[in-house]
């Protein structure tokens, strides 16, 4: 395919969003012939810079790849890894794809959302109808048992809004992979929250998560969600459920046997990465 040959520009900026928080944004661009952007929104207590590999195989098959760190994330303002609303996320991707829009005018764009992000992005589509060729979930959190318990999820409801900075939960670094590699880097990454997550962050991911499976019929755009069968973060029965209550026409639902929650990186992500490309590919030839 010549892919190697293909040179990328990379970006690195700093955005306002409503409230004035100053959010880090990063981009992978093809110099030329690009096909199609992509959005890609990460997951809870990650940043924009754990998916650079990543986002440099997509603009090697012409994908302008767009990222940035959610607020309290990252490089981003904001207090760390709490979040007081998930409406505040919400406005911000909004700024975001406002921005990204701009800079590639008439390109098919793609929302990409992993684990937590995979939920933002759904809420997003849910509430704001935004024009897109697809929505692309990885992991996405529909199923939270595994990481917080049914009965810490009622203490959650409650805590989050008596002590909403309450620390309630932690994510154990040798369930987000299988593979050991990608374990160290994240328990290396030092701008990965390492810290227990606070009760009124689980409040709301738990609210937004409700809210998307009860109001999934409403989605249009086409879909496309990728899950790890040994995912015990998000249990990948959470995405086949969402998956049976789409009303779309065109959804694809792949689970792969021997992969955990973050699919997308190790020896095996390789292969999820050339599927979601293919599938892009084929939404981008069909418009």
């Amino acid at each position: 395919m010549g892919e190697d040959n293909i040179k990328i520009s990379t970006n690195t900026e700093l955005f306002k969003t409503f409230d004035d928080i100053k959010l880090f944004e990063q981009s992978f661009t093809p110099e030329k012939d690009i096909k199609g952007i992509i959005v890609l929104i990460h997951g809870l207590t990650e940043h924009s810079g754990s998916y650079i590999k990543v986002s440099k195989t997509f603009a090697k098959h012409k994908y302008a790849v767009n990222l940035f760190d959610l607020r309290g994330h990252g490089k981003s303002d904001g207090p760390f890894a709490f979040m007081d609303s998930f409406e505040d996320f919400l406005d911000d991707l909004s700024v975001f794809l406002n921005i990204v829009k701009d800079r590639y005018p008439k390109k098919p764009v793609f929302l990409f959302g992993q684990g937590m992000g995979g939920i933002l992005s759904t809420l997003y589509v849910i509430e704001n109808k935004p024009d897109i060729r697809g929505l692309i979930l990885s992991a996405p959190a529909l199923q939270l048992n595994g990481l917080i318990s049914p009965i810490l999820q009622r203490f959650a409801m409650l805590l989050g809004r008596l002590i909403p900075r309450w620390p309630l939960i932690e994510i154990k670094p040798s369930l987000v992979s299988k593979d050991p590699i990608v374990v160290q880097a994240y328990e290396k990454d030092p701008l990965v929250y390492h810290g227990k997550i606070y009760a009124r962050t689980c409040l709301e991911l738990i609210r937004a998560s409700k809210k998307v499976n009860q109001q999934a019929n409403e989605i249009k755009p086409p879909v496309f969600i990728v899950h790890g069968r040994e995912d015990l973060l998000f249990d990948h029965e959470g995405s086949s459920q969402f998956f049976q209550k789409l009303n779309s026409p065109d959804k694809f639902l792949q689970i792969y046997k021997g992969l955990s929650h973050y699919l997308l990186f190790g020896s095996q992500g390789r292969k999820v990465i050339e599927d979601i490309i293919q599938w892009a590919d084929s939404h981008v030839r069909s418009s």
